[in-house]
């Protein structure tokens, strides 16, 4: 024999055959079997004779109705009962017995007696007919097999409801169902993220920032850069509150970039824009994004060639602006900044800075002036006090600058 061979681990059998009886496989376990295990079952009912061959068409049934067959088999062996293949054995043996009888010189009355008598006398000794041995023990057997380990497998249990399934239109429904759990999961994992990366102090003693954390850590499966868009994802969502079922299964790119531009046009317009995401591409729909996300004029028209423009304000420097524009804005009847800004510069260009009394005019001079200066700031101050108020005296003026704390 090859070493192969010799080493191929026998297959196990689900017939046992105990001598005067045959201990089945439990009923349960039978419901969860494989197509492979359903065949082979079939096949040892056959070769053990408990039936004469299998059901008609049992080849073309499928997994779920194989099972149901086996099932109901069983049940008929191990409940007792006449059975069709049962009453064709007995006639079977039966015949035989004639056969021999026939072979055989007649016996003498006399001789007969003893041998009646001693099979009466012994009846549990009687060798048991070619089809006893068939008949299985009342449901006892059966009970004896312990249930397969993988009957609570998911994967079984997944591959035992998915066989029962024979409507196109329900598989559908369960791709989509299980491609949205897989989707909605990003949101999730956004969740996660954003909670590490709000938590440095979970990582930041193994790792130099969190960029390095998410590319390095053997636990995390994910890129940087699409981790950075699942938080972006998680927290605008909850910013806009809205919840992931309004996206229809449109995927969880498209909900990002249908996040952009809910941001600027608000969630009034979420079914508007996922019926669009819906019927187009990811490309396409980010064309359209884009579009909706150019700045636009007093009467809503794209405007072209638009630049940008950004600056870092102090905070006093901050208020004094939003409260210009809010001015200029009531002032020309617009809620575009960028109108109200041309509006002030505008202005400034026709009449030059104004300030609402000289305490505003002095504290914006003395902004433009460097530390260094401040002393000679000061004594320029007091020489137009000066000559501004004659009738009054100053006299000396000792100015010293502050050390430094």
């Amino acid at each position: 024999m090859p070493e192969a061979a010799a080493a191929a681990k026998p297959q196990e059998t689900l017939i046992v055959d105990q001598g005067d009886t045959y201990q089945l496989p439990d009923i349960t376990a039978v419901a969860t079997f494989s197509l492979a295990k359903a065949g082979q079952l079939m096949d040892e009912l056959v070769s053990t004779g408990l039936i004469d061959a299998p059901p008609e068409g049992f080849a073309k049934l499928g997994l779920p109705e194989k099972r149901d067959a086996l099932v109901s088999l069983l049940k008929q062996l191990s409940g007792g009962g006449d059975t069709e293949q049962e009453l064709a054995g007995e006639a079977q043996a039966h015949a035989k017995q004639e056969a021999e009888a026939e072979a055989k010189p007649e016996a003498k009355p006399e001789e007969k007696a003893p041998a009646k008598a001693k099979a009466e006398a012994k009846p549990d000794k009687a060798k048991p007919k070619p089809k006893d041995k068939a008949k299985p023990k009342p449901n006892a057997a059966v009970a004896e097999l312990p249930k397969t380990p993988d009957a609570d497998d998911p994967i079984m249990k997944f591959a035992a409801k998915i066989e029962k399934v024979t409507d196109r239109g329900e598989l559908e429904t369960m791709l989509v169902d299980l491609a949205e759990q897989s989707e909605q999961n990003e949101f999730y994992r956004g969740g996660v993220f954003a909670r590490l990366q709000s938590n440095p102090k979970l990582w930041n003693e193994s790792y130099a920032s969190f960029k390095d954390y998410v590319e390095t850590s053997p636990s995390i499966s994910c890129g940087y850069r699409k981790a950075m868009y699942m938080i972006e994802m998680y927290t605008d969502m909850l910013k806009l509150d809205v919840s992931w079922a309004e996206f229809g299964g449109i995927g969880w790119t498209k909900v990002l970039k249908l996040l952009k531009v809910l941001k600027v046009v608000g969630k009034e317009h979420l079914v508007e824009w996922v019926e669009k995401a819906k019927h187009m591409s990811a490309v396409a729909l980010q064309a359209h994004v884009d579009e909706a996300l150019k700045p636009k004029d007093e009467k809503g028209a794209p405007v072209a060639d638009v630049s940008t423009m950004s600056f870092k304000v102090h905070k006093d420097q901050k208020e004094i602006i939003s409260s210009a524009l809010d001015k200029a804005k009531k002032a020309v009847n617009t809620e575009v900044q960028t109108v109200a800004l041309e509006a002030i510069c505008q202005d400034y260009m026709g009449s030059g800075i104004a300030f609402k009394d000289w305490k505003e005019a002095l504290a914006y001079a003395r902004k433009s002036v460097p530390a260094e200066e401040a002393v000679n700031f000061a004594a320029a101050v007091v020489e137009a006090l000066e000559k501004l108020c004659p009738e009054l005296k100053f006299g000396d003026l000792s100015v010293d600058v502050k050390e430094a704390a």
